[in-house]
């Protein structure tokens, strides 16, 4: 059950414990640690750095830079660097060992050197402190303080979990409007990932402020939050990865402009959202047992401020929508591309949900084992995330060289989640290598596969997002058989990989 007003009152707000790290794996040699400047890498040049061999290299692709980064690591083994010009060198990290490691040594308080622009943007804003700008950008004790605050909400099950039904009868809303869209041919309209970016923004509507937004109506409200929100994933892209030199640094350029112009309409929203959830709180008797959303629940807590409630709500709006989506799409693609495994799960699906006019439970979740196992098969393979940024918070050594304080770190998951050396047969979609109780399962590398991130800076609606996505594969495939009957994907770049193809399944009925 969810905290109730009087539970706040006479219980106390939930806290977070972190579980202790297992000792650090940080390699000691005999030897002297030989530099990080002597890590392989492609040639440098004084001044330019790396750019040079970059712009040259035959993978080289604007919209397609993790062909580059793939290309590299066949170049230069699972360890490598690139420096490039005005920027502190790059280490690029694939062996899961190794990530282990650099999550292990900078366990403690874990800093990124990403999400920048966002930082600086907000930092310098009216509305928010500086040094106070939320969960996405801070490092240190500032980012702790907040994570430990809403982590009972968004990450115990038990929180999570009451929520299934809301969520189930928005996903039921949405599967019974698309079987209506659908052409001659039982294909899906081509905006279809916009249809499932609708039904990802009312989900979180009703997980947070409790109330539904308006997607199934199209109303206007609902998708400008859409678009704002493809707004803010595009310019921090643009910022962050789409200049050789920050110059919103010192300047305020148009790129960054338009990244507080999104920004500020999604705190509009927001604004109006926490001060309803104000007026609720304040007509509501202390004796009530009435369910408190995720707002209330923060607004009431002793730690967190009112600019804090703001910047979460911001950036779960932001963050929620395109990546549960994508998680979405790739799952359904990889299943409507292996009919026998799409059988496998309805056959799975026929037994659990029966003739599926009940409500799902919690506990109808948890014997979805094959249907889980699918959705970690697909983010193996196509997770919108490719690359996990640390910085590092304390010299260490790894493979032998010294990696001072304060190196960007990047773990980039794509090489290992698609090696043959940890996951057998790896270009082929077998969600049995995560059941235990198969022959085709082999124990599974912790860090090979990181969709939502690892440690405790990993995705804070980690929870929220695989129940979404459990629901709609659950009600989407119990009734309906999927088909793809065009080129695979090649997806695109921009901070999150995109399809980069129009998502026109056929969807019939299965009865």
């Amino acid at each position: 059950m969810r905290p109730t007003l009087r539970h706040i009152l006479t219980k106390g707000v939930l806290g977070a414990a972190s579980k202790p790290p297992r000792r650090s794996q940080i390699t000691l040699t005999a030897e002297e640690p030989r530099p990080l400047e002597a890590l392989p890498g492609p040639a440098r040049w004084p001044v330019l750095g790396s750019l040079p061999s970059l712009l040259l290299h035959p993978a080289a692709s604007k919209d397609r830079l993790y062909l580059l980064t793939d290309a590299l690591f066949r170049e230069y083994g699972d360890l490598f660097r690139i420096h490039l010009p005005g920027q502190p060198p790059l280490v690029f990290v694939s062996h899961p060992d190794d990530i282990e490691q650099v999550h292990r040594a900078n366990f403690d308080l874990p800093q990124r050197d990403f999400f920048v622009s966002y930082r600086h943007m907000r930092s310098r804003h009216s509305f928010f402190r500086e040094g106070q700008t939320g969960v996405f950008t801070e490092h240190g004790e500032e980012w702790m303080r907040v994570r430990k605050r809403i982590q009972p909400y968004t990450s115990r099950m038990k929180n999570v979990s009451s929520y299934i039904h809301q969520m189930d009868s928005v996903t039921q809303d949405f599967i019974a409007r698309w079987a209506t869209l659908r052409d001659d041919k039982d294909e899906l309209p081509e905006d279809f990932l916009h249809q499932l970016f609708q039904w990802a923004l009312e989900s979180l509507g009703l997980v947070t402020i409790n109330r539904r937004l308006g997607c199934l109506e199209n109303t206007p409200e609902a998708l400008r939050m859409i678009e704002i929100a493809d707004d803010l994933v595009r310019s921090i892209h643009g910022l962050e990865m789409g200049s050789l030199v920050r110059w919103w640094r010192w300047v305020d350029t148009p790129a960054l402009r338009r990244l507080r112009k999104a920004h500020d309409e999604m705190l509009s929203f927001v604004h109006a959202a926490v001060q309803e959830s104000q007026q609720s709180l304040q007509s509501r008797s202390p004796d009530s047992e009435e369910d408190l959303n995720i707002v209330e629940n923060l607004l009431l807590d002793p730690v967190l401020t009112y600019e804090d409630v703001h910047a979460f709500l911001i950036d779960v709006f932001f963050a929620g929508i395109d990546t549960t989506s994508l998680s979405s799409t790739y799952t359904i693609m990889r299943l409507a591309q292996n009919p026998d495994k799409q059988e496998k799960l309805q056959e799975e699906l026929d037994r659990v949900l029966g003739n599926g006019e009940q409500v799902i439970s919690p506990d109808h979740i948890k014997e979805l084992r094959y249907l889980k196992a699918c959705v970690k098969e697909a983010l193996r393979l196509d997770p919108p995330i490719i690359c996990v940024v640390r910085k590092t918070t304390r010299d260490m050594v790894l493979r032998g060289f010294l990696v001072p304080k304060g190196t960007n770190m990047q773990l980039y998951t794509r090489a290992s989640s698609r090696s043959e050396e940890f996951f057998p047969r790896a270009t082929e979609f077998l969600p049995e290598r995560w059941l235990r109780e198969t022959s085709a399962s082999i124990p599974v590398h912790p860090y090979a596969s990181l969709p939502f991130g690892a440690g405790v800076r990993n995705c804070a609606g980690r929870r929220f997002a695989e129940q979404e996505i459990h629901i709609l594969l659950a009600r989407m495939f119990h009734k309906y058989r999927l088909e793809w009957r065009y080129d695979p994907l090649a997806p695109t770049f921009s901070m999150l990989m995109m399809p980069d193809k129009p998502l026109r399944f056929t969807m019939r009925e299965r009865r």
